[in-house]
């Protein structure tokens, strides 16, 4: 009976949980309420359709002119997370007893030396119609994504292209530094001076403003594992792993409107100005252009702070031995994850994974092991586009891990393994200074309402004669050549990049009873790629009927 209750018993585990989790994308109407998912916070953070709430904007001829930035910065973050926090690590889906050759009964017996790693794996197989048993616990705290501290990130929102307002709108205004002078000024059609009669081709000053963020993120989880497997045979093995997990996530922002005119209503925050009139003209109420989310006033805002709960991804796994010597062995096999997490609330990939895999062990007083592995991932809503619903591919890695287990007793072994991936062709998030256009407006404008337009905001665009390209002057003739801009450091990400997740893992496993095998350890990450924990705790306990 044993030998069919084993395989019914994971059958059955993994009809529950073969299907992939349903998931519509976040809501973006500014009718739209929340719709409690954690990936949709970061999106939904300035309100459903980022600045395009008329809660948040107070000038409704320039709303939503901040989104695409907002989605182009915020994006990366949210694949990173959802796929690095639906695959941690867990345990070695292995007990503490295997089968070892034994030369003077010339057979295959229960091992009685090392109680083997605890996050790395062996080449050994639990025995033909054996079943075992396993939970663990972990607790991660996420500090860092990229090197990017989570607690306090900038990010600076850029206007996106638009029709000049005034004048025949004949140009299309532009907040790109390699923009021509007359697509982010108030730009004038002249002949060969500027002295000669002036043609107002349209004012683009305003995108020379821009929104400064501080932002905030905060990231727990408590994963709970169950792990249970069968031995087919002697050398083959079936497992399945099942994680459950609580996620707390946090999300909030500083935004600051960088006047970059001498207009006072374009962009304004009408909930800071406690109506929805345009603020005075200068000097700028402050009010106006400050403002702290997420807003519980604005239509579709997230909440500052959530949690979810549930089944994670499920992983089976055949393994089975390919040689067994007297202490040494090999072994290969295949892990097959399936999307059965709710992915736009962190719990799962959304996507299926498969993983071959080959591992390497030997049995001594002190045991090395090695595993490689290769996992292909399929396409994810959180790793495109959750406000669309449109798919990305989610990276695919190489995983590894190698390390020692040391038995001090029969009954205490101490492990040790540096733990490794290389994520290949992903996105990565990183704060550095980047060039932005200069406010054309002078700070005695701001302290003194009386001074007209600034002349450091108009541009001629002069034709010469003989159909020579345009070149711009200011109101001094001086020729203007490039735009003025200032460097500010602000969050960017980058694509197509592969990088190193690496952590070293060290712990202690006890045997009081019998078969019962007691799991202590600390997993700390050695570098600063991808998702990063502070040093994770896990404690667990195994047994092998």
């Amino acid at each position: 009976m044993m030998k069919y209750l084993g395989p019914i018993l994971l059958l059955c585990i993994l009809s529950l949980f073969s299907n992939a989790y349903a998931q519509a994308p976040c809501p973006t109407s500014t009718t739209s309420a929340f719709n409690g998912k954690l990936a949709c916070m970061l999106p939904s953070l300035y309100g459903a359709g980022g600045f395009s709430a008329q809660g948040a904007f107070g000038n409704d001829k320039h709303v939503g002119h901040f989104d695409a930035s907002i989605g182009q910065l915020f994006s990366p973050l949210n694949g990173d997370i959802s796929r690095q926090v639906s695959v941690l690590p867990t345990a070695s889906p292995g007990s503490g007893f295997s089968l070892i050759f034994d030369p003077a009964l010339k057979t295959f017996v229960t091992t009685t030396d090392s109680l083997g790693p605890i996050f790395g794996e062996r080449a050994d197989t639990i025995g033909r119609h054996r079943i075992a048993v396993g939970v663990s616990y972990q607790f991660f705290q996420f500090d860092k994504i990229d090197g990017v501290n989570l607690s306090s990130f900038p990010a600076v929102l850029t206007h996106a292209p638009d029709v000049a307002d005034a004048g025949p709108h004949s140009v299309i205004c532009s907040s790109s530094v390699a923009g021509t002078p007359d697509q982010s000024l108030h730009s004038y059609e002249s002949g060969t001076t500027n002295t000669q009669a002036n043609i107002d081709d349209g004012d683009c000053s305003f995108v020379r403003d821009s929104i400064a963020t501080t932002n905030r993120i905060n990231l727990k989880v408590h994963q709970i594992t169950t792990y249970f497997g069968f031995g087919l045979t002697k050398n083959v093995d079936i497992s399945v792993v099942i994680p459950y997990e609580y996620i707390r996530f946090g999300v909030s922002s500083s935004a600051t409107i960088i006047p970059g005119t001498y207009y006072a209503d374009d962009h304004y925050f009408a909930a800071g100005c406690g109506s929805s009139s345009a603020p005075t003209p200068p000097p700028f109420v402050a009010a106006c252009f400050n403002h702290s989310f997420p807003d519980s006033s604005i239509a579709g805002s997230a909440p500052s702070i959530r949690s979810a709960s549930g089944i994670g991804d499920v992983t089976a796994r055949i393994k089975g031995m390919i040689w067994r010597g007297e202490r040494a062995g090999l072994a290969a096999g295949v892990d097959i994850r399936f999307p059965s997490g709710d992915a736009l609330n962190y719990l799962g990939s959304g996507a299926y994974g498969v993983k071959p895999f080959a591992i390497a062990s030997y049995h001594s007083r002190v045991a090395p092991h090695g595993m490689i592995g290769f996992e292909a991932n399929g396409s994810s809503v959180t790793n495109g586009d959750v406000t669309t619903g449109l798919k990305g591919q989610i990276p695919n890695e190489l995983i590894y891990d190698a390390g020692v287990d040391a038995y001090a007793t029969k009954w205490l072994t101490g492990a040790f393994d540096i733990i490794g991936q290389r994520v290949f062709n992903a996105q990565t998030v990183a704060v550095t200074p980047q060039k932005f256009l200069a406010p054309c407006t002078t700070n005695d404008f701001i302290a003194n309402p009386s001074i007209p337009e600034p002349a450091s905001c108009d541009v001629y665009v002069v034709h010469n004669s003989g159909g020579a390209p345009n070149t711009y002057q200011d109101s001094n003739t001086n020729p203007v050549t490039s735009n003025s801009t200032v460097s500010v450091a602000t969050l960017t990400s980058t694509g197509g990049v592969s990088y190193n997740i690496t952590s070293a893992s060290a712990g202690i496993k006890i045997a009081p009873l019998g078969r019962l095998v007691l799991m202590l350890n600390v997993l700390v990450r050695l570098d600063n790629g991808g998702l990063h924990t502070k040093p994770a705790p896990m404690g667990g306990l195994s047994y092998v009927f």
